[in-house]
């Protein structure tokens, strides 16, 4: 029997598990795309905060307003943080591993863990978002 072509999809498309760093509503996006486009934009100028130009830096115990720039921020920490997690690199088997790995991965990023989890205490979408991440996590562990 030969092989189907390659341009052809299989008769079940719903797969069998999500991918780390994919939407758990919609496996062909990415995590937290629907969070980062129902964001504000910023009232920054393009310059604040890149490359040390921030004319003041923000304190991490306010409140964080939902643009644009601090949703992509924490999506991309929640996606690397999945990937680690999911590899066992840390496992999460505890809180303070599950802890490590939103720091490594806000590392990552570029960001430090107080900005990422300030942003993510400021937000309670994202907050939900994480929880997912976590026990998705745990999960496939």
């Amino acid at each position: 029997m030969p092989n189907p072509p390659l341009d052809t999809k299989p008769t079940d498309s719903v797969p069998s598990s999500r991918k780390p760093g994919r939407s758990f509503s919609d496996h062909e996006k990415p995590l937290g795309a629907e969070l980062v486009a129902t964001a504000s934009p910023s009232d920054e100028g393009p310059h604040a905060g890149v490359y040390g130009r921030a004319t003041e830096r923000r304190d991490a115990t306010e409140s964080a307003p939902r643009n644009v720039a601090d949703r992509a921020k924490a999506v991309s920490v929640l996606r690397k943080a999945e990937e680690f997690m999911r590899t066992a690199n840390p496992p999460p088997t505890s809180p303070a591993e599950v802890h490590r790995a939103l720091e490594l991965a806000a590392g990552r990023i570029g960001i430090t863990y107080e900005d990422y989890a300030a942003i993510v205490r400021a937000d309670p979408e994202l907050g939900e978002l994480e929880q997912k991440v976590i026990l998705s996590a745990k999960r496939h562990a």
